[in-house]
């Protein structure tokens, strides 16, 4: 039966949609994503919420899509800044200790948005440098008018709150009103517009920021089809970094991610005994419990 038009609120299409295709409904209460959605009902020419509903429900593609229509890509410099001084003066330390001097260190910022958390970890890297390394950031998301205002890495002074004074003069020039970063903090990060469950993967990453994104919006089979490939693409020893109102749940800890002890918001990848099934699959995987810092 079709949902009446008038009949089904926002609200309802989210509890609807976001149940049926494992998504979080309570994340995607925002004005800006309710925008988003307006946008992508008037261009596909439907009526309204349930029109759109039915279409979902008829299109695997337009399904598939649907995170991405809901996704907000807003972010800023230094977001959580008691997180980034654990990783500049705790992870990264220990991640690189007995690594090659000359390999460049690899990170992906998953879910990149407007290229905040890139630069910001361009920014740490460059305040204090942890090594002579090269540092080597790739930053992807599928949104590409979020992709180009990273490419462009000019932003507004709030998105700079967040920053030392000290910080913003070393990483930042003022252009034209906008706080445009400087060369050797743009350099060592490239922009990708990459589907995250469906595009090959990076790998060998030493390092993976996946914060708001996997672990806030995504549920179910999703959230677990999102969690193994950002394991397949750590290296192993490598480290995932996320939110601070973010968690994993026991199964990904059990098959993929071991909680860095003591230091909340990071995970040592796990190696397994065996390899993953195929996604969707019953079967159980039994881990080993790696240690910290390699």
């Amino acid at each position: 039966m079709t949902d009446n038009v008038e009949s089904l609120s926002y609200d309802d299409f989210l509890k609807r949609a976001c149940k049926a295709f494992d998504l979080n409904w309570r994340k995607y209460r925002r004005r800006a994503t309710r925008r988003n959605l307006e946008e992508r009902i008037r261009r596909l020419g439907l009526a309204g919420y349930a029109n759109y509903l039915e279409r979902l429900r008829n299109d695997p593609g337009e399904a598939d899509h649907l995170p991405d229509v809901l996704r907000v890509t807003v972010s800023r410099f230094m977001r959580e800044r008691e997180r980034w001084e654990t990783l500049r003066n705790s992870i990264l330390p220990l991640l690189l200790s007995g690594r090659s001097s000359s390999a460049p260190f690899r990170a992906w910022s998953a879910g990149c948005c407007g290229g905040e958390e890139p630069y910001t970890l361009s920014l740490v890297w460059l305040d204090q440098p942890p090594s002579d390394r090269p540092l080597k950031v790739l930053a992807t998301d599928i949104d590409e008018d979020a992709l180009l205002r990273g490419r462009t890495g000019c932003y507004e002074t709030n998105s700079l709150r967040e920053l030392r004074e000290p910080l913003v003069q070393k990483g930042f020039r003022l252009q034209g009103g906008k706080w445009c970063v400087r060369e050797e903090v743009r350099s060592p990060v490239v922009f990708r517009n990459q589907n995250l469950r469906a595009d090959p993967l990076p790998e060998n990453m030493d390092l993976i920021l996946c914060r708001y994104f996997v672990f806030t919006y995504y549920r179910g089979y999703r959230r677990h089809e999102g969690a193994e490939r950002l394991w397949k693409a750590l290296r192993p020893g490598g480290v995932l970094m996320i939110g601070k109102k973010e968690g994993l749940g026991p199964g990904e800890r059990q098959e993929f991610f071991t909680p860095w002890p003591g230091l909340e918001g990071f995970y040592v990848r796990k190696e397994l005994k065996t390899v993953p099934p195929p996604l969707g699959s019953a079967a159980g995987m039994v881990g080993q419990t790696p240690q910290p810092g390699l």
